[in-house]
């Protein structure tokens, strides 16, 4: 119930970005959009100097360190994730589950204007008062109890929450996952961001890059494809942070599902799939 659920692109679909520009230009005897395609191209490869080296495509680690310093020099450090502290951050991992963001973060801004962004408060709140509040992030019946769970389960920890997410990251992660409406993915998000352990996050982003890139099947379970992260940049808590939320970013611009291909800063690793 934690994880995102989505249908996921086969390799194949990069593909459909180029075919539709030759097709257009051949249909019309219009060069225009492919002349702008590498415009576009050479742009990109002139904005950054000196470029990234090329990966090593025999090496899957190598491939990923490419990926990510080259995102970092595209789109510049991401600061994630957006929060005031760690407790709003776990309620945002909860509320983001299938919702865009700014949904999740006007639902959080209800609860904190309530008075009950805090394990003591929102442990306390009548489910239904919660259920209402949350309702912007969709859900919301699921979500709710989720939340009081996680609420719960912080103010029954000695310590608290600093208490909780000081424990060692695997009994962390097992605390999290036996809470209802916690998967791997949000789980992990809680570690990563709010306890600052070395933890990849594999969202459906992650998914579609490692698929059409042809480094993993976008179905392969979730822990083969975090391990590819984690053997690539070590165990480091920013690197990590910065690499999800550079794939989530690369996501949104250009691996869409129907993707941007031409235009992707990753297009010279794509090429060699």
């Amino acid at each position: 119930m934690g994880e995102c659920l989505c249908e996921f692109e086969s390799r194949s679909g990069h593909h459909r970005c180029e075919a539709r520009r030759l097709a257009a230009a051949a249909e019309r005897a219009d060069v225009l959009p492919l002349l702008v395609c590498v415009e576009t191209q050479i742009a990109r490869e002139l904005r950054f100097l000196p470029e990234v080296e090329d990966p090593d495509m025999t090496d899957t680690g190598a491939r990923l360190r490419w990926a990510y310093e080259s995102l970092l020099t595209e789109f510049g450090p991401q600061g994630w994730w957006p929060g005031g502290g760690p407790f709003e951050i776990m309620v945002g991992a909860v509320l983001t589950q299938n919702a865009a963001w700014r949904n999740a973060e006007c639902a959080i801004e209800r609860v904190r204007e309530a008075g009950a962004l805090t394990p003591a408060a929102l442990a306390i709140l009548p489910l239904g008062r919660l259920e209402q509040l949350v309702r912007p992030a969709g859900a919301w019946r699921r979500k709710a109890r989720t939340l009081a769970a996680l609420a719960e389960t912080i103010e029954g920890e000695e310590g608290g929450l600093q208490g909780l997410l000081s424990r060692n990251p695997g009994l962390l992660r097992e605390t999290l996952l036996a809470i209802r409406g916690i998967g791997p993915e949000t789980a992990d998000a809680m570690l990563l961001y709010a306890g600052g352990h070395p933890v990849f996050v594999v969202d459906a982003y992650t998914r579609r890059f490692v698929e059409r890139h042809g480094i993993a099947h976008a179905r392969a379970r979730y822990a083969a494809i975090q391990e590819l992260f984690i053997d690539a940049l070590g165990h480091d808590a920013d690197a990590f942070a910065e690499c999800h939320a550079l794939l989530v970013e690369l996501g949104k611009r250009f691996c869409r599902p129907d993707p941007l291909c031409c235009e992707c800063p990753l297009r010279k690793d794509l090429s060699k799939t």
